[in-house]
């Protein structure tokens, strides 16, 4: 069975390397074509970035729990001793329609009988002459903010917003759902989730519904304070009591404050670490590109390098800017750092794969042939990489679910830079070669271990069975005619290197080419692949930390709330 086993492993291993192949065949006898559907593709991908990202933004850096509102407490950070900018309070609502006859109703009554319910609520809460003293109010009226759609200073979030708190609109308005969708939502800020109080998918919302099931729906209704009154809460709560159906949560939960700190607002300033780091890679690309020797442009292979992480990661961000995805997570500045250098390890695991092999074979080979020993490796971490964030994610915790999201967004867009961008780049590099140049890498690759070159059958295009006048094969010259004199070149060499070894007196050094350090981290780099299990681990270590310090505090909620009811 083990050896079965190892069979079949050998020969999916096999097929994955032809695979390779193939494509840098494709690759290389389309380059143009390869090269312009890459940048298509992060046109398409990278333009909600630039539409729906604006600066300066902010983002909640840090959040505190604790069961009082003024803390004295050496665990507390410092910022808490700042005087609050305000204080807020949610009114979780929970509807469903009752009852429900699925012939005749559809989920659009569902999500107006629940809209319904904010107009009443907000009624309540400013009927308390108490909610108008202590509320917030805005110092300025501005037709793009959300204030400005109340006749109340008072700053009140809620879906009624939408239709500006006038209940007749929202009576003559037929399409409800698509006025919820129709409202501006971007990476860093969506008014929509604002004024459902939680992002869309938690509230049972959809733009289309597949049944005519029962639904329920549930939105939070936020009221903003400039002081803190634990009666007036209280009074609040009272008032609904008596029309709505209050749901009991547990006195943990009741007499927990949480408190979130934010940024400052951001500025293209903030941005230029991350840029900087971006050039500076570019410039050690460019460095350690200089001791490949059969490399045609040094600039334009580092720029290819650093430009394939940059396209990468504005794509992924576009993507999860189309997806409503944000990234809120304390510590998420590091994501960009992250993918440089799992972008850049890919980059130069595939350069140094194609780079070294015999100059001899023309370009399409050295590439499928590069891609075919190197493509093994790059979809084997690819797909551990998919599975451990899928763990992760099941984990169910909000930090980690979101990195999980964002990096398997990232990976899989790298992947496919890497293969469409990258290499069609070598390509072009490679074919600008001269004879010269070529010359000299057969001499030092005397010295180097050549890895063996598979055999791997031509590629068959499936359409020629159709069409075979217009996919005709094509008799194409392998390698240029001076090409061949390299070979020549290397026997004569090798059978010199003989000679002086066969002679009694071996003080006769051969000469070496000079071992360069930065060629030996990079061979080391592109050997183990050190970043990306250094990050596979420390993201297992992370992701084991989180599920123990959020157990335990589940936990200790839950016994807190047995001995309560004990």
């Amino acid at each position: 069975m083990d050896d079965r086993m190892k069979l079949r492993w050998k020969e999916a291993k096999d097929r994955v390397e032809n695979a390779y192949h193939d494509y840098g065949r494709l690759c290389a006898a389309h380059p143009r074509a390869c090269l312009s559907m890459s940048l298509l593709t992060m046109i398409v991908l990278s333009y909600p970035t630039v539409t729906q990202l604006r600066l300066p933004v902010s983002t909640p850096i840090d959040v505190f729990w604790s069961e009082h509102l003024h803390v004295n407490d050496n665990i507390a950070p410092p910022w808490i001793a700042e005087n609050p900018a305000s204080y807020i309070q949610q009114f979780i609502v929970s509807t469903a329609v009752e009852p429900w006859n699925a012939t005749e109703m559809a989920p659009d009554n569902a999500v107006r009988a629940a809209v319904g319910t904010a107009f009443r609520i907000r009624e309540i809460l400013f009927a308390e002459p108490s909610v108008e003293e202590l509320c917030l109010r805005l110092a300025t009226q501005r037709h793009s903010s959300a204030g400005s759609r109340s006749k109340s200073l008072c700053v009140l979030l809620s879906p009624a917003t939408i239709w500006y708190n006038d209940v007749q609109k929202f009576r003559e308005d037929d399409h409800i759902i698509e006025t919820i969708f129709n409202e501006q939502c971007k990476t860093t800020f969506c008014m929509r989730d604002l004024l459902l109080g939680a992002p869309i998918a938690a509230t049972g919302i959809k733009q289309k519904y597949q049944t005519h099931r029962k639904r329920n729906i549930e939105f939070a209704v936020t009221m903003f304070f400039a002081r803190y009154s634990k009666k007036v809460i209280s009074r609040i709560k009272e008032t609904l009591e008596k029309e709505f159906e209050l749901v009991h949560t547990p006195a943990n939960d009741e007499r927990t404050f949480v408190q979130v700190y934010f940024h400052p607002l951001k500025t293209f300033s903030d941005y230029i670490p991350l840029i900087s780091t971006y050039l500076v890679c570019m410039i050690y690309v460019y460095y350690s590109s200089r001791k490949f020797n059969m490399v045609a442009s040094r600039w334009g292979l580092a720029f290819a390098s650093c430009f394939t992480v940059a396209s990468t990661l504005l794509m992924t961000t576009g993507i999860c800017a189309n997806l409503d995805l944000s990234t809120t997570t304390r510590g998420s500045e590091v994501y960009p750092y992250i993918a440089l250098i799992m972008g850049l390890e890919n980059t130069f695991c595939i350069t140094r794969s194609v780079v070294y092999t015999p100059p001899s074979l023309d370009v399409s080979s050295r590439i499928a042939h590069g891609l075919s020993q190197e493509g093994y490796k790059l979809t084997k971490y690819y797909i551990l990489e998919l599975l451990a964030l899928l763990i992760g994610f099941f984990t169910r915790i909000s930090d980690i679910q979101e990195f999980c999201q964002f990096s398997a967004i990232f990976v899989t867009v790298d992947f496919y830079m890497q293969l469409f961008f990258y290499a069609p780049c070598l390509t072009f590099d490679l074919q600008r070669l001269g004879l010269e140049e070529k010359r000299k890498f057969a001499e030092l690759l005397l010295y180097e271990e050549i890895p063996r070159l598979k055999n791997y059958s031509p590629v068959n295009c499936p359409l020629r069975k159709v069409w075979p006048k217009l996919f005709e094969m094509k008799k194409m010259q392998k390698r240029r005619l001076s090409d061949s004199d390299i070979e020549i070149l290397k026997e004569e060499q090798r059978r010199l290197f003989h000679d002086v070894d066969s002679k009694d007196d071996g003080d006769v050094p051969i000469p070496r080419p000079d071992e360069s350090i930065r060629m030996k981290v990079m061979y080391f780099i592109t050997r183990t692949r050190i970043a990306q299990r250094t990050i596979l681990v420390v993201f297992a270590i992370w992701t084991v930390f989180l599920l123990f310090f959020v157990g335990s505090r589940q936990l200790g909620m839950e016994s807190d709330l047995s001995i309560e009811r004990g």
